[in-house]
């Protein structure tokens, strides 16, 4: 092999590695604890949403202080769907910001804002 094709050969396999050790950051997920205003915050496990109100602004209790009837959700590619029961479902297309901290959900009315429940939304926007 000459000289040249052993530098090329070098630089490829250097082009490879360097590839393929990325960093993959995980993708961002909705389970978890979300506020949408200061007296709501919803509580996503793996497959219902609760909803937990709340008198003191930023205080909420837990899955036991929800109200009954949490709805099922579901992600669907980039959309979330929420079965508001009676064949009613919201559908929302979903752009996470802020390492996976805000939320912003997207349809024909309008988009919301959401952040994770301890999050301080003046540190990222």
């Amino acid at each position: 092999m000459t000289r040249k094709a052993t530098m090329l050969a070098f630089l490829l396999m250097g082009t490879a590695v360097l590839t393929s050790c990325k960093e993959s950051t995980p993708p961002c997920e909705l389970q978890g604890r979300w506020v949408v205003m200061p007296s709501t915050l919803y509580e996503f496990t793996d497959s219902l949403q609760y909803t937990i109100y709340t008198t003191s602004p930023g205080v909420f209790g837990t899955l036991a202080d929800a109200i009954p009837n949490p709805h099922r959700w579901w992600m669907q590619n980039d959309s979330l769907r929420i079965d508001l029961n009676f064949g009613n479902v919201a559908t929302y297309d979903v752009q996470f910001d802020c390492e996976c901290n805000v939320v912003d959900l997207t349809n024909a009315w309008g988009t919301q804002t959401w952040t994770k429940e301890g999050f301080d939304l003046s540190t990222c926007r």
